[in-house]
């Protein structure tokens, strides 16, 4: 009979060590999924931080007219002059290059403009200046312009950002868009304090061996 106790009591003893090594990992696993969303979050917001304030230093401090990262640039297009290409609303990024050619859609600034103008280069003048129309438009610009003048070409469209940030500054969708961020730092600082209490909880579970 005490035989038969004692080999129950060696299967819960073995099981119990199961189910605890089984605990062990189902944390440890949870942990480090924790871990790998926190410093996926944490780096997202460093990485807008850092960019938002290269984008300051670049309009405020070196004064230029058009802020850029590596020599690109982001604008949004208010009118639709450039229609069927790019529409009213959409996000253009540009990249400053001497390389310019009759087709690219450049942007550039015109005599006495604050805001840049993007169309498409048609022909050369005369004078070598590059001669420039917007593809909804029925007539060349005015004035043509020199390769200095232009900013840079587009190189990649981005459809309706603009009708997401008009929807963020004049629908009130700026709340909402503070309140995703605040949730997200929220959720990064638990998910940091869990990591800090399990450290805690495992540094106090640890035996310390005697001397």
């Amino acid at each position: 009979m005490s035989e038969e106790i004692k080999q129950e009591e060696v299967k819960e003893e073995v099981v119990a060590e199961v189910v605890e090594d089984t605990k062990e990992e189902v944390v440890k696993e949870k942990s480090i999924v924790k871990k790998v969303f926190g410093w996926i979050g944490t780096g997202f917001l460093t990485l807008l931080v850092v960019i938002a304030s290269w984008l300051c230093f670049d309009k405020f401090v070196l004064k230029h007219r058009v802020p850029s990262i590596f020599g690109y640039s982001s604008l949004m297009v208010a009118t639709g002059s450039m229609s069927g290409t790019i529409e009213e609303g959409d996000l253009i990024i540009i990249k400053d290059t001497d390389d310019y050619k009759i087709g690219d859609i450049v942007t550039f600034f015109q005599d006495g403009d604050d805001i840049p103008t993007t169309h498409r280069i048609y022909n050369i003048d005369d004078e070598g200046k590059w001669v420039t129309r917007g593809d909804a438009n029925n007539s060349y610009d005015k004035r043509s312009i020199t390769s200095d003048e232009i900013i840079g070409e587009v190189v990649l469209v981005i459809p309706y950002v603009g009708t997401f940030i008009d929807w963020a500054v004049e629908g009130g969708g700026l709340i909402y868009i503070i309140g995703i961020f605040l949730i997200l730092g929220l959720g990064i600082y638990i998910i940091k304090g869990d990591d800090d209490d399990e450290e805690e909880e495992e540094d106090a579970s640890t035996p310390t061996p005697s001397e």
